[in-house]
């Protein structure tokens, strides 16, 4: 009984960090409608459109019974790579010495990338392949974009999971066309 109650305590405690970080990164910073849409559109646009045509059309003529069980699955697996990509964290260059650090692992090619440029907002030499994001008012290493839809920069540190959920969109994507076109 004490391990079931320090379980369910950890499960609470996990729940409070994640709403914590939901406040912090979008309700306190003003945040982008595009977590927002994304949301509103996964968690209940998908759940709608399927109950609504769950028992209409599945199993269907062009439809077999397996559907009803895949597109759960694979909505799900959305989310889940969506969520992922959320709080996977980008790791700004946080002080002088780390961008000294990234200055020596990374070499400059003086042509796009020289060792002479210097950040204006952080104040110290740019590593090779950095940039400053001004959304995030901070500078990454291996610097990609900022996407609106996770709401952060995505760098080397979350690139991964960055694709994973795009890929795993698109596949959505295609299954809904299949699935829609089918019926």
């Amino acid at each position: 009984s004490n391990t079931k109650l320090s379980i369910f305590g950890k499960i609470i405690k996990a729940g409070k960090l994640y709403l914590d970080e939901l406040k912090n990164r979008y309700y306190l910073k003003k945040s982008n409608v595009g977590p927002y849409m994304h949301m509103s559109l996964t968690f209940f646009g998908w759940p709608l459109c399927f109950y609504c045509g769950y028992n209409r059309y599945l199993p269907g003529e062009f439809l077999p019974e397996y559907h009803k069980i895949t597109v759960p699955i694979v909505i799900l697996i959305g989310w889940i790579t969506y969520i992922n990509a959320m709080f996977s964290t980008p790791k700004p260059i946080k002080s002088k010495e780390h961008a000294d650090e990234l200055c020596k692992l990374y070499p400059f090619d003086e042509a796009m990338f020289k060792s002479s440029q210097t950040c204006s907002t952080c104040k110290f030499t740019k590593p090779a392949r950095s940039k400053h994001c001004s959304v995030c008012n901070c500078c990454y290493e291996h610097y990609d974009h900022h996407c609106y839809w996770i709401n952060m920069c995505v760098n080397k540190h979350n690139y991964f999971a960055f694709i994973l959920m795009v890929l795993t969109h698109t596949l959505i994507c295609y299954l809904a066309v299949y699935v829609f076109l089918a019926v």
